[in-house]
């Protein structure tokens, strides 16, 4: 694997390194700045104005005048502020409305004109393969089918083992739909006509289905408040097939009035659900995903992606993320010893089990600045809450239970683990928390402490063992702790004398 080790970060004074990106799409025009080129950026500001360039394009072949008028109002704005911030690195974009519209080069070139921002018109191609990268780029993993519904297209491209392959662009997106269809049974068999033109679609059925867009987010936002699911963060939720389908379905036949009752949605969005819902329920019909998850990385996000070289792009996200933490917060450089004394207690863990270890260790001293009363509670929502990628809610959970237990949080305070988390997954964030608390104790962050006092877990006992040069480290405080580990697993503490020569 790829060294991990994040670069410093410059101070985020520094206009030199910043990239901004303009999306120029078919129903938005969004602005957002980044820190630097990097495999997890910052976000600086973000930005995004629902300018409807695309709307009535499918009858007139033309863009919206009052969405033009909009946009470039819209971009202006972006373009001062950009100069007024310093930032030189400015890519923009543009997607279906100008590639299909008859004025959409024209209108490009004004703004050009006006702003003086480069605007590239990119091809169907081109915004299915920067979406595929975007979903890479936060889901390492992917495997299956990426669909990127915009307002005048759907990218669909076909993703494995961090690459992408099969890709097109079907005019399906809700500014180019036909409105002609009588009902929406028509509409699904005029769908279903356009996937079935895709051969290489039927290669990835099975696969994953994993969405990308705004109006497919706002679906997954509607499906969280139906469902009271405690976290409010739309990368990598994810649904059952079936489910997928049925509440997709009961979306799509909704009226407006419907859809205003529901507080997740926003009303800027609501005329498109019913088109995006139906569009999803076919798609999932015609792949028969075994799930659907939904991505808030796409183009954006692949654009940058797009510019790193390969040994960045292969980096592990969640765990670049927390070594960036690691070293922007913690006061020791402790977890590599950590990681190593607690690998006994887990002899049956998978390599997803070792990675969340892993990152639980980088993030076991992120929060020691913070008031002691309050550690374990914002250890817990940092995390929860955080924008770390290439990780599942599960796993957000688990990482967020550890490090709560970590800091002395009681382990059944927060109703969100309970909902999300198995009784075997309570059990070991609970056991992991209880062993880094017992370890940052044992060795206060001094170096060449842990690796000379192991634990030993069996079937009877839990053993610290302590060369006679620590045995002044071991208190009443560390005993207490070393009780608490065993209780996790069911057995009796001990702390034995050990012969190790090199202490």
């Amino acid at each position: 694997m790829p060294d991990q080790n994040p670069a410093p970060r410059k101070s985020i004074d520094n206009n030199d390194d910043r990239i901004a990106v303009i999306d120029i799409g078919s129903n938005s025009v969004r602005l957002v700045v980044f820190d630097r080129l990097d495999r997890t950026p910052l976000t600086l500001f973000n930005e995004k104005q629902m300018c409807g360039l695309g709307r009535g394009l499918a009858k007139n072949g033309h863009l919206n005048p009052e969405g033009k008028a909009l946009a470039a109002k819209t971009l202006t704005r972006f373009s001062s502020l950009l100069s007024r911030l310093g930032v030189s690195t400015v890519f923009a974009t543009a997607t279906a409305a100008l590639r299909t519209a008859e004025d959409g080069v024209e209108f490009a070139n004004k703004l050009h004109r006006d702003t003086g921002l480069d605007i590239e018109v990119i091809s169907g191609e081109e915004e299915a393969r920067l979406a595929a990268m975007g979903v890479i780029a936060g889901m390492p993993d992917a495997d299956g089918i990426v669909g990127d519904l915009g307002g005048g297209s759907l990218e669909l491209v076909s993703v494995a083992d961090q690459q992408h392959h099969h890709h097109t662009s079907l005019p399906l997106g809700p500014f180019k739909f036909p409105d002609s269809f009588k009902n929406q049974k028509e509409a699904a068999e005029y769908i279903r006509k356009q996937f079935a033109a895709c051969d290489w679609l039927k290669e990835k059925r099975g696969k994953r289905l994993y969405a990308v867009g705004g109006a497919w987010r706002a679906i997954a936002k509607a499906h969280m408040e139906q469902v009271k699911h405690p976290i409010h963060i739309v990368h990598a939720y994810a649904m059952p097939y079936a489910e997928a389908v049925d509440f997709t379905d009961l979306l799509s036949k909704q009226s407006r009035s419907s859809l205003e009752k529901m507080s997740s949605l926003s009303s800027r969005r609501i005329d498109v659900i019913p088109h995006a819902a139906l569009l999803m329920r076919v798609l999932l019909e015609e792949l028969r995903p075994k799930e659907l998850s939904f991505s808030s990385y796409g183009l954006r996000e692949g654009l940058m992606f797009d510019r790193l070289d390969a040994k960045q792009q292969a980096l592990d996200p969640l765990l670049y993320s927390c070594r960036s933490i690691e070293a922007r917060n913690s006061r020791f450089d402790g977890s590599a010893a950590l990681f190593r004394w607690t690998r006994s207690l887990f002899p049956e863990e998978t390599a997803s089990e070792e990675r969340l270890r892993r990152a639980s260790c980088l993030l076991s001293d992120f929060c020691w600045a913070e008031h002691p009363d309050y550690r374990a509670e914002h250890a817990f929502l940092r995390v929860l809450r955080s924008t770390m990628v290439g990780i599942t809610h599960p796993e957000r959970v688990f990482l967020a239970t550890v490090l709560h237990r970590r800091y002395g949080g009681k382990f059944d305070a927060h109703a969100v683990a309970s909902h999300v988390l198995d009784d075997r997954l309570h059990r070991k964030a609970e056991l992991l928390g209880n062993a880094l608390r017992l370890g940052q104790n044992l060795c206060g962050g001094a170096e060449n402490v842990l690796d000379h006092m192991p634990l030993i877990l069996n079937d009877k006992r839990l053993i610290l063992q302590v060369p006679a040069a620590f045995s002044d480290l071991v208190t009443d405080v560390v005993e207490r702790r070393l009780n608490a580990v065993a209780k996790v697993v069911g057995v009796n503490p001990a702390i034995e004398p050990s012969t190790d020569e090199a202490a």
